[in-house]
């Protein structure tokens, strides 16, 4: 199936699937059903997930970088929210 190759990686991936599996794709948006956990925190407004983890140590970013992201989010009124799955992410 042709799929365009300038789409965002989720959209282009579903794409690729539906029609590789003869499923008709929804036009609705993708609801990864994500829900914080009972009790969990919660960002006190808008917020922008940073998620610093990869698949291979070449592909991490130095602090510094994930600093400046953070810095550019906050200046576009956004809270930070850091995701990592160990202590060097």
């Amino acid at each position: 199936a042709a799929v365009p190759r300038d789409l965002q990686a989720v959209d282009r991936c579903r794409r690729l699937a539906s029609a590789h599996l003869g499923h008709v794709l929804s036009q609705a948006p993708p609801d990864f059903g994500i829900l914080p956990p009972e009790g969990g925190w919660q960002a006190s407004g808008p917020s922008a997930a940073l998620i610093p983890c990869a698949s291979r140590p070449e592909k991490l970013w130095p602090e510094d970088d994930w600093i400046a992201v953070g810095q550019r989010v906050r200046a576009a009124g956004l809270v930070p929210v850091l995701l990592w799955g160990n202590v060097e992410e």
